[in-house]
């Protein structure tokens, strides 16, 4: 049996042809960040998430990863994303965004080696199976949701008022959440999206049966 432990993160690490032609490609298009830059070994990021590329060996390793080698991005604000994106159709290969079975909206890009780049984000009506998940299992944390509420509004000088109308729901909503209170599904998606954050990501870890605070009416 594998011995206990948390994993943390999980960073591609692809091969690439031409290092600054990629580096490019993730910082103008995907909006990455190049955190280590050398001709042989690079690391971009975004929002914590890093990519890791190796100049390849030879052309021969480069024919093995075109057409072969995928990553996947799930992102908040994917519609944003793609008003930006759609723009270079010129310069990439793009799959316009649509609508998966499995519940994502994705649009697909092909990066300058041949890798297929996959970012998506989950449909409202998957948020809310997920979200729903979550409370059954006591797994949502509503104060962590007014946390981060409350630090968007003092980042921005807003008073709670404002920040209710800007969202669309009522301050007494998110005064609940700060109590851990009820909350209804569509206002809880609502505030998860004004802070520009993932429903996941205010999901406590693991499934040990806990108080129900935040659950949904």
């Amino acid at each position: 049996m594998p011995p206990t432990y948390t994993a943390k993160k999980i960073s591609p690490m692809l091969a690439v042809a031409n290092m600054e032609e990629t580096l490019a490609f993730y910082r103008d298009i995907l909006g990455f960040t190049a955190v280590r830059k050398s001709p042989e070994y690079s690391i971009v990021e975004r929002d914590g998430q890093m990519i890791h590329f190796m100049k390849a060996a030879s052309e021969e390793v480069m024919r093995c990863v075109r057409g072969h080698t995928e990553i996947y991005i799930v992102v908040s604000g994917i519609r944003s994303l793609w008003e930006h994106v759609k723009t270079f159709k010129d310069r990439c290969k793009i799959r316009d965004l649509f609508d998966r079975d499995y519940g994502m909206t994705a649009f697909h890009i092909d990066d300058p080696n041949g890798c297929l780049v996959f970012v998506g984000e989950p449909t409202q009506e998957t948020k809310k199976k997920f979200a729903a998940k979550a409370v059954n299992a006591g797994r949502f944390d509503a104060r962590a949701l007014f946390t981060a509420l409350d630090e968007q509004r003092c980042a921005r000088g807003m008073s709670w008022q404002e920040v209710a109308l800007e969202i669309g729901v009522s301050a007494s909503t998110m005064t609940r959440s700060k109590r851990g209170g009820r909350m209804e599904v569509d206002g809880m998606l609502a505030m998860v999206r004004w802070v520009g954050r993932t429903v996941e990501s205010f999901a406590r870890r693991g499934t040990a049966k806990r108080q129900r605070s935040g659950a949904f009416s």
